[in-house]
């Protein structure tokens, strides 16, 4: 309602399933931590809101990608500079850390934040022009492998509450990639077929012929 767009059924069902495998995910977590979900559960809310303002004010006519990466980066510091003050022992560390002298440290640091900036661009640019819960969906999707192999690890607890779970949640997950992309196919064919359709009246052949989808 706040994007003023409505998903389909099939959209729905395949959220609710994401959702519906979290759930039996953790339904019998045997490492339970109530202040770890809730963490969670308030990233989550965060993430979903600033997916919604993203999407929102990535209109050219407001903000735009670069726009909103620069207002992020503004609202931002003030935050980190206040942690890194409260923080003096980590950032005494940080500061004098020896790592610095060595050049294999400072190539890789550098090189990981012109990704973290990437990955930012890439996200924002991804909200704008597909949807902020594609944007999550595909967020979730390039861990599966990193999901898969996490369970082969020693410290992995298995349950078959999990394990069903996340395969629901990854099974909902391609399912919702594959209907996006029918949609997006379906909506194509059918504006391109509009457009061949439509024949330009007298009155509009001094007018600028409409575009269509190629």
């Amino acid at each position: 309602r706040i994007l003023r767009s409505a998903a389909s059924p099939r959209v729905q069902l395949s959220v609710f399933l994401m959702i519906l495998g979290s759930v039996i995910a953790a339904i019998h977590d045997v490492s339970f931590d109530f202040v770890g979900y809730s963490y969670v559960l308030l990233n989550d809310v965060f993430t979903a809101f600033n997916g919604v303002v993203t999407k929102q004010k990535t209109d050219a006519k407001k903000l735009g990608e670069w726009g909103i990466l620069f207002h992020n980066t503004l609202y931002s510091t003030p935050v980190i500079i206040v942690f890194l003050l409260l923080d003096t022992q980590g950032t005494e560390l940080s500061l004098h850390s020896p790592l610095w002298g060595n050049p294999r440290f400072c190539v890789a640091f550098l090189f990981s934040s012109m990704l973290g900036c990437l990955i930012q661009y890439s996200t924002v640019y991804c909200t704008k022009v597909n949807s902020a819960l594609t944007t999550t969906v595909v967020g979730c999707l390039k861990n599966i492998l990193t999901t898969y192999v996490g369970m082969l690890m020693v410290d992995y607890k298995f349950t078959w509450y999990n394990f069903v779970g996340l395969n629901i949640s990854i099974a909902a997950s391609l399912f919702y990639s594959y209907t996006r992309v029918k949609e997006r196919k379906k909506a194509s064919a059918a504006a391109q077929k509009n457009c061949e359709d439509a024949e330009p009246s007298p009155d509009s052949v001094a007018k600028e012929a409409p575009h269509c989808p190629v």
